[in-house]
């Protein structure tokens, strides 16, 4: 028999065994935002700001889908002798948004239909974006906007730039915001001076006199060229050679400019473009003469073989036949031949012939090679 003392405590054990099982207070449900932006980047032109960056492709504890609805973008001006605001500063005053992204919503699973005759769409499809959405960045693509510098105060010595990712509307919920992005409004640098433009077989090249620490970009200002592509640069990034190259183009005009550059974290000031420096580039130069030229006598004709030349204007070959002497080399063609082999079937026996032949391009002005060693065939009856 089991003593009462000892009873009362199984029944106690018992008890505590069975609140373990019980269900506390439910917690909150998770509220994910954004992950941070991470490659905000500002290119002043004059009095327009180019800000660009990714739109943030996850949460910020790594989850996917990401929950971001929009990026805003705050800016504030630095002036001088006061001291810059911090980044919560920056973001706690409504009067600092300066522009808002809206970010393309994701695809979203349809929950499968119940009856046969429904028209939901069918388990594992997904619902599209509208046609007004489709338009505006998704996740993990690059994007931009244009400040557009608007009397920022004659005592401001820079503009600074922040970006956040924002979930949920209304107000939602922010995540961890960029790093500051300071944009100089200093005078910007002077440009480069005396551009030249020469060319060659194979590039363009255009210089200009080289300063000790100067950046320089280099654009296409081109008459062909479309606003938006000439406000790329040519080089992705500043050069300090006083020198950039491209691939030649001939009979088409080129143009140019350089912008002096200064760069400060992401942040890039470009000053005033230098004089346009053109050219049109003119092909001049001629491919390379066949080689291994033969000639031999097959049949009643005589069969010619040569090198083939490698160019990339290659337009083909004109074979050449002249007397035993070498005078009078007339071709024997009127439009240049692609292969290299041809053969000459108006030939008389007892006949001595020269023979060679020489490669062409394809240029307005077709250039042509040097001639190939000459061969001579005596025609046997």
């Amino acid at each position: 028999m089991i003593a009462r003392g000892t009873r009362v405590a199984i029944v106690c054990a018992l008890l505590v065994m069975s609140a373990c099982g019980k269900r506390g207070n439910p917690l909150p449900p998770l509220r994910p935002v954004p992950a941070r932006v991470a490659d905000l980047a500002a290119r002043r032109v004059d009095t327009r700001v180019e800000l660009s960056f990714t739109i943030p492709s996850t949460n910020a504890d790594g989850s996917t889908p990401v929950v971001i609805d929009r990026v805003e973008i705050y800016a504030t001006p630095v002036l001088s002798g006061v001291p810059a605001k911090a980044l919560p500063q920056i973001l706690a005053d409504a009067t600092n948004l300066r522009a808002t992204i809206r970010v393309r919503p994701p695809a979203v699973d349809v929950a499968a239909p119940r009856s046969t005759g429904s028209t939901t769409p069918a388990a594992g499809t997904t619902s599209a974006p509208t046609q007004a959405q489709a338009s505006l960045p998704a996740p993990g693509e690059r994007t931009s906007i244009v400040d557009n510098l608007s009397a920022p105060g004659a005592t401001a010595t820079a503009m600074n730039y922040v970006a956040v990712g924002i979930a949920g509307g209304g107000r939602g919920r922010k995540g961890t915001p960029s790093g500051i992005v300071s944009v100089s409004l200093a005078a910007p640098p002077r440009p480069p001076t005396a551009l030249t433009v020469t060319h060659n077989e194979q590039t363009v090249t255009v210089t200009w006199p080289k300063v000790t620490g100067q950046q320089v970009l280099v654009f296409d200002a081109s008459k062909t060229t479309t606003a938006s592509a000439s406000s790329k640069p040519l080089t992705p990034t500043p050069v300090l050679t006083g020198t950039f190259t491209e691939p030649v183009q001939f009979g088409r005009e080129r143009c140019f400019v350089a912008r002096s550059v200064s760069v400060t974290g992401t942040a890039t000031v470009e000053g005033p473009p230098s004089a346009e420096a053109c050219i049109t580039a003119v092909d001049r130069y001629p491919p390379p003469a066949p080689t291994s030229f033969q000639a031999i006598q097959e049949g009643t004709a005589v069969t010619l073989r040569w090198t083939r030349v490698e160019a990339a204007d290659l337009a083909g070959y004109i074979v050449l036949r002249g007397d035993e002497t070498g005078e009078n080399m007339r071709p024997l063609m009127r439009q240049p031949v692609t292969d290299v082999t041809f053969s000459d079937t108006q030939v008389s026996p007892g006949t001595t012939y020269l023979y060679s032949v020489y490669a062409v391009d394809n240029a307005p002005i077709p250039n042509v090679s040097q001639q190939s060693s000459r061969q001579r065939v005596t025609v046997l009856r």
